[in-house]
């Protein structure tokens, strides 16, 4: 794990937390880590991959790779990857901390250009932060080979800001444009820059320059020579809206933003955005979540959970004009799977098709028709709710051919290798001569469904038993890995059939953030009241996979959202996998923003014979501490059998140990309070 952070104390930090955080002793250390085999799943692991296709028609996929506990970017065949061989594979950078986001494109004279973002440690010159740090390969006489890799280049530097989910595309002149979140202090903007045939990156422009509390998700394509567009989501006033810059390059590479507009102009959720360009068309595809997005959801109040639903929509830009598509995606799928899909990737085939990925949550092939009322009554009314059976999600595909969404005689086509969590990458480009490269990830695990019961009949106790065992554990065994492809194109369709044109809406400002509550102390000393979430948890908890979201999500409600000033999220180790710790401890660093708002360090312990106890810290260097019966060698760092071990174990550790669910779950338990 990185050394130690240092958390800040800013205004709005919470400044009574962290001074209890600070006030605990540092002296001595915990039991070393347990030395043991482990399973693949929990040393190895590719993630967040790109993909890029050659004037040749070879495709190359990079993705951020996760190996015995160090982070690399490794290059490898797309054509390998369609067989499942990890042949042929180039190891660009080992980093020396964590990488989260890569992102690739070709350039007219064939260079595959590969960016990523890095995290940069504080030094004493260096404020620290997260980089944006690059290479390129020219193309080799040899279509097969990759290229000999140059030397990586810091395009971005940290410099005390963090640079993240980095987006690159070429025009197929020559001309690159990236595209970054920017993360500095209290603001959260989506920046560019440009590099010009054989040229140099330019100085970064701001893209999303109206005032919005938060600007996540950037998606770009090239719409000319020069010319490219950019599109967003913002949150305003808690609520989060798809947002559209159009960019044109100037002779020395450096973008200038012709104009700006907002996409969508609803009270729902609207995020995850994607874009493709069909001529003087942008079509632009987003998921959608209820109005009021960010209630508290519960067990027992499922319709405002965090991630209730989501649905994909997809609209079409034109003249300073949307307007939505006639075929809606809604209208040629199951009804069970059209509320649980999302995170949209979009292309168009090279025959005028729109194809369209997106993830989305499986049905077991038994029960997956929405004719069956049977079945019907079986998703409402799953004891727990939607949460308990969604342990599993997909990547799909589908494609718009002018008279509905359908692929090879079905509404839409699964891929099979990319069973895993609802956060999962994907990323598409565009064959010469038409058709559509995929990559996406998975991690092999398999629908788990504890909620079935009542349609199995009477299992015995034992069978109860073994199966609450399985359930309470990682969803899978095997590593997260890539999988790729390609999609021929379509037969050319005429222009695809919209509905009516309206004009663009305009961008709107939030609405001034209220001051944060304070008092004065009887010594006349003025302090801040801080608000925050001391347990929050997203789809890698089982017991609330398809409630809560993903970590982003959760850092989404708490900041633009709750308006909070610091968040734990508390997943249940238990069902962690030691890369799920990894990448959420680097997730969770690469949006802290001190000053708005503090991501701390934190998991759930969910003893039966002690109670359930938040563990929290703002260090990395927090060790996971399990119990009996739940201990994974080599995952966790050491077994406290009750709360005065568990106690032992954070000796020396900044930490706290919350009860939340002080008393024992079974009977015959014995509870220690603390």
């Amino acid at each position: 794990m990185s050394p130690r952070r240092t958390v800040p104390t800013p205004d709005l930090a919470p400044r009574l937390l962290l001074a209890l955080l600070a006030a605990l002793p540092l002296a001595g250390c915990g039991d070393d880590a347990l030395d043991a085999d482990v399973s693949v799943a929990d040393v190895f692991a590719e993630d967040r991959p790109s993909v890029a296709v050659r004037s040749t028609g070879t495709g190359w996929v990079v993705a951020q790779v996760w190996d015995h506990g160090a982070d690399h970017i490794e290059l490898l065949p797309l054509e390998a990857l369609a067989e499942a061989s990890r042949a042929g594979r180039v190891s660009l950078h080992e980093s020396a901390t964590q990488v989260l986001g890569t992102d690739m494109a070709v350039d007219a004279a064939d260079t595959l250009h590969v960016v990523w973002s890095e995290r940069v440690l504080p030094g004493p010159d260096e404020p620290g932060g997260w980089a944006l740090r690059g290479t390129s390969l020219p193309a080799a006489a040899d279509p097969a080979a990759p290229g000999t890799p140059g030397p990586v280049t810091t395009i971005v530097p940290a410099a005390g800001r963090h640079a993240l989910s980095p987006v690159l595309t070429a025009d197929g002149q020559g001309a690159l444009l990236l595209v970054w979140v920017e993360l500095d202090g209290r603001q959260m903007t989506i920046r560019a820059a440009g590099r010009p045939s054989g040229g140099a990156w330019s100085a970064p422009v701001t893209v999303s320059d109206a005032p919005a509390d938060s600007s996540w998700s950037p998606d770009a394509t090239a719409t000319g020579p020069g010319r490219f567009a950019v599109v967003w989501d913002a949150a305003v006033d808690g609520d989060y809206d798809i947002e559209l810059a159009r960019l044109s390059l100037g002779g020395g590479g450096a973008p200038t933003v012709t104009a700006r507009h907002r996409v969508t102009d609803t009270p729902r959720f609207e995020a995850h955005p994607a874009v493709a360009a069909h001529g003087d068309r942008l079509y632009v595809a987003y998921d959608v979540g209820p109005e009021r997005w960010g209630r508290e959801g519960s067990t027992n109040k499922l319709e405002v959970a965090l991630h209730e639903s989501r649905h994909i929509e997809v609209l079409a830009i034109e003249d300073g004009r949307v307007a939505p598509l006639a075929v809606p995606l809604a209208q040629s799928h199951n009804a069970a799977l059209v509320d649980d899909c999302e995170q949209p990737r979009l292309a168009v085939d090279g025959g005028g098709n729109l194809v369209l990925f997106f993830r989305g949550l499986p049905l077991q092939s038994e029960y997956d028709d929405p004719t069956d009322a049977a079945f019907r009554a079986r998703v409402k009314g799953s004891v727990g709710g939607r949460g308990y059976r969604a342990a599993v999600w997909y990547t799909y595909m589908t494609r718009l051919d002018g008279r509905g969404w359908s692929l090879m005689g079905r509404d839409r086509r699964v891929i099979e290798t990319s069973a895993g969590g609802l956060e999962a990458a994907t990323d598409l480009a565009a064959l010469p001569g038409g058709g559509v490269a995929w990559v996406t990830v998975g991690d092999g695990r398999e629908q788990v469904d504890t909620v079935m019961v009542s349609a199995l009949g009477d299992p015995t106790a034992q069978e109860l038993r073994a199966q609450a065992l399985w359930w309470w554990a990682p969803p899978s065994e095997t590593p997260v890995l890539v999988s790729a492809g390609k999609l021929r194109k379509g037969n050319p369709v005429e222009p695809l059939p919209l509905g009516e044109w309206r004009a663009l809406p305009a961008l709107r400002a939030p609405a001034a953030r209220p001051a944060a509550p304070s008092r004065t102390l009887p010594d006349g000393r003025r302090v801040q009241l801080a608000l925050g979430d001391l347990h929050r948890h997203t789809d890698i908890s089982r017991c609330s996979m398809n409630w809560d979201g993903s970590v982003l999500d959760a850092v989404r409600y708490a900041r633009d959202v709750g308006g909070l000033s610091f968040l734990a999220v508390t997943d249940h180790f238990e069902h962690m996998t030691r890369y799920d710790w990894w990448r959420t401890q680097a997730l969770l660093d690469a949006y802290d923003a001190p000053g708005r708002m503090v991501n701390l360090r934190a998991y759930e312990r969910a003893s039966a014979i002690d109670g359930h106890r938040n563990i929290i810290s703002p260090d990395d260097d927090l060790p996971l501490v399990s119990y009996p019966g739940y201990h994974v060698h080599g995952r966790d760092d050491v077994e406290a059998h009750d709360a005065e071990a568990l106690r032992e174990a954070l000796a020396g550790h900044r930490a706290l140990a919350i009860p939340h669910t002080p008393a024992g779950m079974f009977h015959g338990s014995d509870v220690v309070n603390d």
